[in-house]
């Protein structure tokens, strides 16, 4: 049986469809905290994914990860037959992230973009046209997205995570936020270094909607950053884990996101959410239009 129970959230009603039974709680089999196990993650082999962050006024940055070495360039603009601005030719080192600036764009408007990639001795090839929007004027409407714990741990069914994801995008959101437990690094203990595959992981999986939908990330108590975690030497967990979200996701950086939107009043008081013993099940999203009551979703598999 289901229960619905309202959460407030910046001044706007927020009603969470809550599961009926509370995820584990401290002291269990999972490792520090307890919950459910971890172990490394799998994703299938792609050629290279888009990131957007840093969603500004004027600008966004687009982090571009590729699996082989190539060059690649962003034109962009104001429509897709208007792409009459361009990045200069850049290299792209196999498994290391670039992070492009598209600026000189217009605030409040929608923009359109379009890699363009040559793989070494290759033609030239054009991926899909994307696009997004800057930043609204003060005052007026915008949506979001919200989403937190995918945990990608054994309790995790990666179906019902594209599932959330895929549906995301039907309400046209201005950004995403993500409220952490992302990557998990405390579960794997002293082994924590295997959790780079998670930071893999969730590349790829933010990656098949944030080509157009920025995205914002606070941290999890899970992610391996707190500082009770120091041991003085300086690959302890919290300065490995803080190398390795600014290696592979700069553009998420939590001090990035609240940097870039000025204007922007409900993420901090977002990233204040807790849902520790409420019993909210993980892959929980939520669609939130500024002026109007929240809508929140759980996507189950439906059984």
């Amino acid at each position: 049986m289901r229960r619905f129970r309202p959460i407030a959230l910046a001044g706007l009603s927020l009603v969470v469809l809550v599961g009926a039974g509370p995820e584990g709680k401290g002291g269990g089999k999972g490792g520090p905290g307890g919950g459910a196990q971890v172990e490394p993650a799998v994703v299938p082999d792609y050629l290279f994914n888009i990131v957007l962050g840093r969603p500004g006024a004027d600008s966004v940055t687009a982090s571009v990860l590729a699996w082989k070495d190539m060059e690649a360039f962003i034109s962009y603009g104001t429509s897709a037959r208007g792409l009459t601005l361009r990045t200069p030719m850049l290299k792209l080192t196999a498994g290391e992230p670039r992070h492009i600036l598209l600026d000189r764009l217009k605030p409040d408007t929608s923009c359109s973009y379009q890699l363009t990639y040559r793989l070494t001795g290759g033609e030239a090839v054009s991926d899909e046209m994307r696009t997004f929007h800057t930043q609204r004027a003060p005052a007026s409407s915008f949506t979001f997205t919200l989403q937190a714990d995918s945990h990608l741990d054994t309790s995790t069914d990666v179906r019902v995570y594209q599932r959330t994801l895929a549906n995301m995008p039907a309400d046209k959101p201005d950004f995403m936020i993500d409220l952490g437990d992302t990557t998990m690094v405390d579960k794997f203990g002293s082994f924590y270094t295997r959790a780079e595959s998670q930071y893999r992981a969730q590349r790829y999986h933010l990656g098949r909607i944030a080509h157009s939908v920025p995205v914002l990330l606070a941290l999890g108590n899970h992610d391996g950053e707190q500082g009770s975690r120091l041991t003085g030497r300086p690959n302890s967990m919290p300065f490995w884990s803080l190398g390795m979200r600014k290696n592979s996701s700069r553009t998420l950086s939590p001090e990035a996101s609240t940097r870039a939107t000025p204007g922007l009043r409900t993420a901090p008081d977002c990233c204040r959410i807790t849902t520790r013993g409420s019993g909210v099940p993980p892959c929980l999203w939520c669609s939130i239009r500024s002026g109007s009551p929240a809508t929140a979703r759980e996507t189950t598999t439906g059984a």
